[in-house]
Parts: C-alpha cells; sequence; structure tokens
C-alpha cells in the first residue's frame, strides 16, 4: 500500500492501506495510525466518486473515528461517525449506520453528555430488536454493553445490570472477545448490586473464555475485577 501510494496510485492504494489502518487502530497504536488517516484523505479526494469508492469513504470514516477517539479527539471522533452515519444511509447499510451511531454515543460518554448518549442509544435498541444475524446481534450486544455502563456510571445499578444480562444474552457465538468484555462488565454491576456469588460465578465463566487467555486486555481486565470481588467478600 505504501509503495503505491509513494507512486500515486490513487486507486491501487486504497485498500491495503484500509486494512493496514484498521490493524493499526485494532492494536491502539495512534501515531502510525494518524499518519495512515492524512495519506488516506489525499488519496480518496483523487478517485472517483462511484459506488465501490463510497463504501471505501464510509470504511475510512468509521476508522478515522475510532483513530481520533484512540488519540483523545473526541469531538472530532464523533464528527467523523456523524459523517459516517450519514453516509451509510445513503448507501443503505443499517449495519455501518448501526456502528456511527453506538460510536456517536461513545463519544457523548467520553465527553461527559451522558443523557445525550442514553437517548442514542434508546432509539437504536428499538430498531436492533428487529433484526436478526449475527452482525445485528454484535451491534445490539454492544449498545446494549454500552448503555449499562453509562447506567452504572449515573449510578443506577439495576437498571445497568438488566442491559449488560440483555447484551450477554445477544452476544453471537463466534464474538469471543465481545462476549469476554461485556461478561467482565456484567460481574462488575453484579457486584456493585451485592449480588457476590453471580459475580463470581460469571467472573469463572469468563475464565473460560478463549479470550480471557489469549488477550492481555482480557486478563488484566479480568483479574482486576475478580480481586476486587473477592475484596469485597473478604
Amino acid at each position: 500500500g505504501m509503495h503505491r501510494s509513494m507512486a500515486l496510485d490513487h486507486q491501487g492504494c486504497l485498500d491495503p492501506l484500509l486494512d493496514g489502518l484498521d490493524e493499526r487502530v485494532r492494536a491502539g497504536s495512534r501515531r502510525t495510525a494518524m499518519r495512515l488517516l492524512g495519506r488516506l484523505a489525499v488519496h480518496l479526494a483523487q478517485v472517483a466518486a462511484n459506488r465501490a469508492n463510497q463504501r471505501r469513504q464510509l470504511r475510512f470514516l468509521l476508522l478515522a473515528a475510532k483513530a481520533r477517539a484512540n488519540h483523545g479527539q473526541d469531538e472530532a471522533a464523533i464528527r467523523s461517525y456523524r459523517r459516517a452515519g450519514s453516509l451509510a444511509r445513503e448507501l443503505h447499510d443499517e449495519d455501518a449506520a448501526a456502528t456511527a451511531r453506538i460510536g456517536i454515543a461513545n463519544g457523548e460518554l467520553d465527553c461527559g453528555r451522558l443523557l445525550s448518549a442514553i437517548a442514542l442509544l434508546e432509539a437504536l435498541h428499538d430498531e436492533l430488536a428487529q433484526r436478526t444475524g449475527d452482525t445485528a446481534d454484535a451491534l445490539a450486544a454492544q449498545a446494549h454493553g454500552l448503555h449499562g455502563r453509562i447506567l452504572l456510571y449515573r449510578g443506577q445499578a439495576q437498571d445497568g445490570l438488566r442491559h449488560l444480562q440483555a447484551a450477554v444474552n445477544r452476544v453471537p457465538l463466534a464474538a469471543d472477545d465481545l462476549r469476554c468484555h461485556l461478561l467482565i462488565d456484567l460481574a462488575r454491576v453484579e457486584a456493585l448490586n451485592h449480588l457476590y456469588g453471580r459475580a463470581l460465578m460469571t467472573l469463572q465463566e469468563v475464565e473460560r473464555e478463549p479470550a480471557s487467555r489469549n488477550r492481555l486486555w482480557a486478563r488484566r481486565r479480568f483479574h482486576l475485577y475478580r480481586g476486587q470481588v473477592r475484596a469485597m467478600v473478604g
């Protein structure tokens, strides 16, 4: 991708650079991801505005939003998600539109606008409840999980527990990382509702998940919150 970019092959470099940006964003890279954003923006401005390139632009906007959120640029991330949502609706891409709305809600949370985030998620729950398939299930699980965390921050632990249970119930079988992430959040909320036995059982379920053994972030969160629950029960 970089070789084609330097050769000014605007069209040919897009897919390799987008793949590279996706990998860097997933890895949590900041500087490299931001450099790739600038390079891709230049090339996307030079290609034909056909359907295929609009889909590449949509993918770019979603990745750009994640990269900017990782970089602490919360308002810029929200703007990218809004542009992505608008383009997704134009392309009739319901999955991308839902992804953008979840991203906006996450950005609103990071900016301290919790009620705005909740309003976005409540509307999204109704839409995703009518849809089926693994992608819709994963998006619904993410939306409920985020809603549960926001309610937890507002001190509404019981309502947060309800949303996190709905999130875990909606996770697709193949989404090991997402399930692990949500189960840990569920255990936290169960403990805050003084359901310590249930919290420990949920964490035992996390320990059986492949992600808890293969992902550093999952192991770190698992041990942190299991330690907290064990401290609570003495």
